[in-house]
């Protein structure tokens, strides 16, 4: 009795999560095609009003671009992204500032570079071990 109750539950909830599924993918195709009406920084503080509302949180501006944004890791922002993709001008908007960031990365001094390099090779570490050097390096410096 107690397998018939719990594939019971399983297809239920198997069945629910797509039924779930269909209606994910047909709004996210209803809402692209709304995007298209909206210039792409309208559509992005316009999403960011709604979630706001519905999150009961503050809408912030973007330092970087002048936009509708939320706090870091939040709910709120992360389905503000997700939403913010859907628009067609979206994917272009993005390699373009992502070549920018590239270009404008910051390097280490060539010196530097050179004397680590080295004493790294001449250690003979493992890709693991050098994983973790790099990794008890960035936790235990700190800049000013």
């Amino acid at each position: 009795m107690k397998n018939a109750n719990i594939n019971t539950s399983l297809e239920t909830l198997v069945l629910a999560a797509i039924d779930l599924y269909r209606k994910q993918v047909t709004n996210r195709e209803q809402l692209a095609e709304l995007a298209k009406q909206f210039k792409l920084a309208d559509w992005r503080d316009f999403v960011a009003a709604i979630l706001a509302r519905e999150y009961g949180v503050e809408v912030k501006i973007s330092q970087k671009f002048g936009w509708a944004t939320f706090d870091k890791d939040t709910a709120a922002e992360q389905l503000l992204s997700r939403i913010f993709k859907l628009h067609p001008e979206q994917a272009k908007f993005a390699a373009k500032h992502t070549t920018q960031a590239k270009k404008e990365s910051i390097k280490a001094p060539r010196k530097t570079y050179d004397a680590v390099e080295k004493l790294i090779l001449d250690s003979g570490m493992t890709q693991a071990e050098f994983n973790a050097l790099i990794a008890e390096l960035k936790a235990s410096i700190a800049f000013e």
